[in-house]
């Protein structure tokens, strides 16, 4: 079910540049790029540290079967790298326990994508979708609407 999950995720995605992590991921992004043309990068083994230099940024990032593996907050800032600097989107599959629950992925910004019959779920971040615009935010209703955009604050 995982598998056939990644494997549309991938499908519709197109990525020409994937990382992956973790057994599952590994498989389904090998799969993908023997097809294809697209760059796959693994950090399976480093999970333990965010990568420090910039890697190019990927399409796509698929995470599974690693967020048990590792310190918990290990894992948090690999999903947080991933999230902001990593990937355009990223689809982390955890399974559900004491470590890491709905709430969790939740406040690290991800949705629910799929459950699945083992008591794991997969969710995913896309950041074209995170921040929705919001009708306020525009110059009709700023304090000095003479002045939008023309300053940083």
């Amino acid at each position: 079910m995982l598998l056939t999950t990644l494997e549309q995720l991938l499908a519709d995605n197109q990525p020409e540049r994937l990382i992956v992590a973790g057994q599952t991921a590994q498989k389904v992004g090998q799969a993908w790029c023997g097809h294809t043309d697209a760059e796959l990068v693994d950090l399976t083994n480093r999970i333990a540290e965010a990568p420090s230099e910039q890697l190019v940024v990927a399409e796509l990032a698929l995470v599974t079967e690693v967020m048990d593996t590792v310190d918990r907050e290990q894992a948090r800032q690999f999903i947080g790298w991933l999230r902001n600097a990593g990937a355009l989107k990223v689809a982390v599959c955890v399974a559900d326990s004491e470590d890491w629950s709905f709430n969790d992925m939740l406040a690290l910004g991800f949705e629910r994508y799929a459950s699945f019959d083992d008591q794991s779920a997969l969710y995913t971040y896309d950041i074209e979708t995170y921040n929705r615009a919001r009708d306020w935010n525009n110059p009709k209703h700023w304090a000095n609407p003479e002045n939008w955009g023309k300053y940083r604050w």
